[in-house]
């Protein structure tokens, strides 16, 4: 069934329901393949920025120690450009705690939803992290 609550709004209860994360753009990706920029980014609390298009995928480490890091996988591509910053660490974090083949959805400054059925369902759901003036542009 539908997951919902219920909650008293002044009296009276109003149905909430959990909207749909679903995003057109899902890819794969072997964590083992960015297993380098993990491990050089271990202590690091900076962002990292993922970004696809019709020229790729890439991953990004936005951190001077870290400048020339980055994962690029041409093969994965996407019709539109999307791009959304998270917080390094997180990432990092939820990548090594699957570890193995994931799916992940990407969409523009939309939360970044990483996925797998090894070796049983887990899915991680992170906000991205948005940067003053960044919508303006």
């Amino acid at each position: 069934g539908k997951i919902h609550t219920r909650i008293r709004i002044g009296g009276i209860h109003t149905r909430v329901e959990v909207r749909s994360m679903d995003i057109d753009f899902i890819f794969p990706l072997n964590t083992a393949d960015v297993e380098k920029l993990f491990s050089a980014s271990m202590n690091v609390t900076d962002m990292i920025t993922i970004a696809c298009g019709p020229e790729g995928l890439s991953l990004s480490v936005s951190d001077d120690a870290l400048a020339g890091m980055k994962y690029t996988d041409p093969e994965i591509t996407s019709e539109r450009s999307m791009r959304s910053n998270f917080q390094l660490d997180y990432v990092v974090s939820a990548l090594k705690g699957i570890k193995g083949n994931v799916l992940i959805s990407l969409d523009n400054d939309y939360p970044l939803k990483i996925a797998s059925n090894e070796p049983f369902t887990t899915v991680y759901y992170l906000a991205p992290r948005l940067i003053e003036g960044e919508a303006e542009e």
